[in-house]
């Protein structure tokens, strides 16, 4: 122990310590672009891709065993509707761990359109695949998909039914089943079974 002119050190407690080392060793791990901000309404992030997609790291191989992936500095997407790009550093949380030669990476962000949900009413359900007596009835329908696959849906649009193919004779409860166009989705259906009589 060092002390300053005119102090002697008479006793160091613990009087040895133990140190112990770690082979440094290397490993590729794929490169995971952090995202900050909310994009332009309607829009949510798609795709995100980084180019290398992955990097050399060398380090203690304690700390690469449990080491997967590294991160970006975060790539902004507050605003956006189209696709967002930006190079940006690459580093561990561990600062024992290094980047071997590569620091910078291109991060590419797509921004997609956002699905949303409409609620439709007075859609008529019909009966196919058979002959059955049915009371008139008109269904609501939940449909799900972006604003441009949405616009223009109406009642008169959408197709309900129920399908009698297989049912039996008689009178029996039957599922509604709706036909959407594609790029749409069916979320909920009310009511969703039917009461037919199947001839």
């Amino acid at each position: 122990v060092r002390s300053p002119s005119g102090v002697k050190v008479v006793q160091v407690t613990p009087g040895n310590v133990a140190i112990g080392f770690e082979a440094t060793t290397s490993k590729v791990v794929r490169v995971s672009p952090a995202v900050e901000g909310t994009p332009a309404f309607g829009y949510e992030v798609g795709a995100i891709t980084s180019t290398p997609p992955t990097v050399e790291v060398f380090g203690p191989a304690g700390a690469l065993d449990a080491l997967q992936a590294v991160i970006t500095e975060p790539v902004s997407v507050a605003g956006a509707s189209s696709t967002v790009r930006d190079t940006v550093t690459v580093g561990a949380a561990d600062r024992n761990v290094r980047i071997k030669a590569l620091q910078r990476v291109d991060v590419s962000i797509e921004m997609r359109l956002a699905p949303s949900e409409r609620v439709i009413s007075g859609v008529r359900v019909d009966v196919r695949g058979g002959r059955a007596a049915m009371d008139a009835v008109e269904a609501t329908v939940t449909v799900r998909g972006t604003a441009q696959a949405l616009e223009g849906l109406t009642a008169t649009v959408l197709r309900a039914y129920v399908d009698v193919t297989t049912a039996r004779a008689g009178k029996q409860a039957l599922p509604v089943a709706v036909d959407v166009p594609d790029g749409v989705s069916v979320v909920r259906v009310e009511p969703d079974q039917v009461s037919v009589q199947v001839r």
